[in-house]
């Protein structure tokens, strides 16, 4: 991961992404990096609560930026903040500022207030994902926030060994160095479950290949961890890989745009704890 020197949080007033500006504001003090906080007002009042009463587009984006210097005073009080308001779609003003500010790293959680919240991923949160240039890293899926931010000690890998795993490692590796936490990572082959001896022989035969293959990468990049390769379904052998060894942290290749990995979505769902998806 190049080094982290800006990360943009979209914040939208709900109790999640304010979470979300604490645990960046936790973040951008271990790189010692500066936070970007945005707010995009919707060009039409209809549907926004926290809208009514304001009648003109202008009137909104000041209302907005009060609002967004009082989540600045509150949740990142130590950190140095910009804050910033526009106008329009969110997924269209992330990806403006992380190209013309050259954005690290995005941090939003999966869901906030609006007429998505109920669906497993936030509609803005899915565009970004699919979207962003950079890093996105994503709270855990859960209805209800932690108490309060804790350091990343026992950080995940989850690497599927095609092209990308290379900077999905380093990016991991370099994470793990900063909070010098424990990294695994981990790979998972497709199951087999049959008893005939062959195929048997066979589905170990991947795993020792895929294992063989790991400390490949990783003395490529150079990078000491602790390897775990399982077999069977991919999301919910991660999911509860997650739980059992208690990980604070789980990094995954997305891709973006055309090469966006088409189960990233379940894998950052699905998770317990946040995740970094590169």
């Amino acid at each position: 991961m190049s080094p982290i020197t800006t990360i943009l949080v979209p914040v939208d007033f709900s109790d999640q992404s304010r979470f979300a500006v604490r645990e960046a504001a936790s973040i951008a003090d271990r790189f010692g990096a500066k936070l970007l906080l945005l707010h995009v007002v919707p060009k039409s009042e209809s549907g926004f609560a926290q809208f009514r009463g304001q009648e003109s587009l202008g009137e909104r984006e000041a209302y907005a930026a009060a609002e967004l210097s009082q989540v600045a005073a509150r949740e990142a009080p130590e950190s140095a903040c910009e804050e910033i308001v526009l106008s329009g779609d969110v997924d269209a003003a992330v990806r403006r500022l992380v190209e013309e500010r050259s954005v690290d790293l995005v941090i939003m959680p999966t869901s906030g207030e609006g007429p998505f919240r109920p669906y497993l991923i936030g509609s803005n949160t899915a565009k970004v994902l699919h979207d962003a240039a950079c890093p996105v890293l994503t709270g855990a899926h859960a209805k209800e926030m932690p108490d309060a931010c804790f350091p990343y000690y026992r950080i995940g890998c989850l690497l599927d060994l095609r092209e990308r795993s290379d900077k999905v490692l380093q990016d991991a590796f370099d994470f793990a160095r900063a909070y010098r936490a424990d990294l695994t990572v981990i790979h998972v082959a497709p199951g087999f479950h049959v008893d005939e001896a062959p195929v048997a022989d066979f589905g170990a035969a991947i795993k020792r290949s895929a294992r063989r293959r790991l400390q490949e990468l990783l003395e490529r990049v150079n990078v000491e961890a602790a390897c775990i390769v399982e077999t069977g379904d991919l999301i919910a052998k991660a999911a509860e890989l997650v739980v059992d060894k208690k990980l604070d942290l789980l990094v995954i290749g997305r891709g973006a745009g055309d090469d966006f990995r088409s189960d990233a979505y379940d894998l950052i769902r699905s998770s317990h704890c946040p995740v970094l998806s590169v």
